[in-house]
């Protein structure tokens, strides 16, 4: 729940696209606050900001280098820029970035269900309970069942998936029934 701590700033479960969050308030405040910070380390633009509007996220950047930090990013260290200087190139940049930052979220959600797709058509289990009569079992690569798991036990064990098999003949029978009365009417 803490947003800082000592000089960590976090905005965990709190979207990029939101540009009021506590971590990136109270950073920004302490900027403010305490002229002697030169430096802001941040891993990549899309960790800054995912804004809607690409100029929102290049509007954040150009707040903390008004106040005269410099910003080191994984891949570029981005300094104040000089009275009179011009800074064209740096804002083109900045703002190609937050585009595609903006964007991140909805790339990332097509690689998500594009890889749940490829691990259901294999036959294995995305996550949940078994299906009512149906026990979940961990199988190696070659499909060999390694364990039997129990409601709510979670694995990751590497070259491992999950899959379901039946079990319960009894309850798979009353399934059945269920369906058959279904399509019965």
């Amino acid at each position: 729940g803490a947003c800082n701590i000592g000089d960590l700033y976090l905005d965990d479960g709190v979207s990029g696209s939101e540009l009021s969050r506590p971590g990136l308030d109270k950073l920004l405040a302490d900027l403010k606050a305490d002229r002697t910070i030169s430096h802001v380390f941040i891993h990549k633009r899309d960790r800054l900001a995912r804004p809607p509007r690409t100029s929102e996220g290049s509007d954040l950047e150009e707040q903390i280098l008004d106040l005269g930090d410099t910003i080191v990013f994984e891949n570029e260290i981005v300094e104040p820029k000089r009275p009179g200087e011009d800074d064209t190139v740096e804002v083109v940049t900045r703002n190609i970035e937050y585009s595609r930052s903006g964007r991140y979220s909805y790339e990332l959600s097509d690689r998500v269900l594009m890889t749940a797709k490829v691990i259901a058509a294999d036959g294995y289990r995305l996550g949940g309970p078994a299906p009512y009569g149906f026990v979940r079992i961990l199988v190696d690569a070659n499909g060999k069942e390694i364990e039997e798991l129990p409601p709510g036990k979670k694995v990751d064990q590497p070259g491992c998936r999950v899959r379901i098999r039946p079990k319960y003949w009894e309850k798979i029978r009353v399934w059945l029934w269920i369906i058959e009365q279904a399509e019965k009417g």
